[in-house]
């Protein structure tokens, strides 16, 4: 809650999915990256204090697995990555896809921070694809035949390109601490099983 200690201390960009694996786990959560096979394990409510990417040279696939809120104080960008949490081949299938087991949402407060992300843009996708959520206090901008199945919340959404979207289930569990989801308090109840 101390927005002093939201100073953008992640000072170089983050990529999700680079060549090296890493795991951070804590009580509240999980994000673990296979780099060998191409596999994301992601739980709980995450806080990155800078700009994240996943970007590959080629068309990548990476599969998701778990529910999980990415919140960005920088921007967003996925470039040639297939980020799937439900995958047939080399592709997303977004038909058997169910956001109700398998859902990343993403979070972003900053904008234009990293190349390629424009002015007043949190989330910019190029030659991607992304079974999930996208919320941008800014622009979300999708580009060169980017497709996103599940929920996109920004200022704006430009549409670029040989943009394209699905069909996705309905939507009745999401990751804790995905926006617009209420935050639910632990209720104490009164002592039992007790004498004297």
């Amino acid at each position: 809650p101390d927005i002093s200690k939201r100073n953008n201390s992640v000072t170089t960009l983050f990529n999700l999915t680079g060549s090296s694996s890493y795991s951070c786990k804590t009580a509240g959560g999980e994000l673990t990256w296979d780099a060998a096979a191409k596999l994301l394990t992601v739980s709980g409510t995450i806080f990155i204090d800078g700009d994240l990417e996943a970007t590959h040279s080629s068309q990548t696939l990476v599969q998701y697995n778990g529910q999980a809120t990415i919140y960005l104080s920088g921007s967003l960008k996925i470039k040639n990555t297939k980020l799937c949490g439900g995958a047939v081949g080399q592709s997303c299938d977004f038909s058997a896809w169910n956001p109700n087991t398998e859902m990343i949402t993403f979070v972003t407060n900053g904008d234009s921070r990293q190349p390629e992300v424009g002015t007043d843009v949190g989330v910019k996708m190029i030659n991607s694809q992304l079974q999930g959520a996208l919320y941008a206090t800014q622009k979300i901008d999708l580009d060169t035949s980017s497709k996103v199945d599940g929920p996109m919340v920004g200022t704006e959404i430009i549409l670029g390109q040989s943009v394209s979207t699905s069909d996705f289930q309905t939507i009745t569990t999401v990751p804790v601490g995905m926006p617009g989801n209420p935050t639910v308090y632990a209720q104490p109840n009164p002592p039992q099983l007790y004498s004297g």
